[in-house]
């Protein structure tokens, strides 16, 4: 995914990034687990692009809603402060969780990925999901073995 992310940003500079180029055959098994927001006010709030299917299961569509309009609250406070915090730092950054609700625990990890060379315009990320102390999936939801079970 940074691969695909240094051979985007380069391409683009300032220029708001075409769905189509996020979406290529490329990255396409993990599509279902990436958003990509556009800033919206310098990072005050930021607006759906796109949202894959796995992100957010059981929700109806985001897409062009803001991130502060969420309607989970870890969402709304979590997210922004990732992506300004890519926005700052001008590079990807990885994001860590521990989530506990009555349901159990969940871990996630995250990428974010800035886009834009004077001033960043959009924030493509990534989330997987798993219950806490679980990783045993990969992202596109097939057994993993040995190492990579860890």
């Amino acid at each position: 995914m940074l691969a695909h992310w240094e051979k985007l940003r380069s391409a683009r500079g300032d220029e708001p990034m075409p769905l189509r180029a996020v979406a290529s055959a490329e990255i396409g098994r993990l599509l279902k687990f990436m958003y990509l927001c556009d800033v919206v006010d310098g990072g005050r709030d930021f607006r759906w692009r796109i949202v894959g299917v796995g992100v957010f299961p059981n929700l109806r569509p985001l897409t062009g809603k803001l991130v502060s309009e969420h309607p989970d609250m870890g969402v709304r406070l979590r997210f922004p402060i990732m992506m300004r915090a890519a926005i700052e730092a001008r590079k990807p950054l990885r994001g860590t969780a521990l989530r506990k609700t009555i349901a159990g625990g969940r871990e996630l990890e995250s990428i974010w990925l800035p886009f834009g060379d004077s001033s960043v315009q959009q924030v493509l990320g990534m989330v997987a999901f798993y219950a806490a102390g679980v990783r045993a999936l990969s992202l596109s939801g097939e057994a993993l073995s040995g190492e990579d079970a860890r």
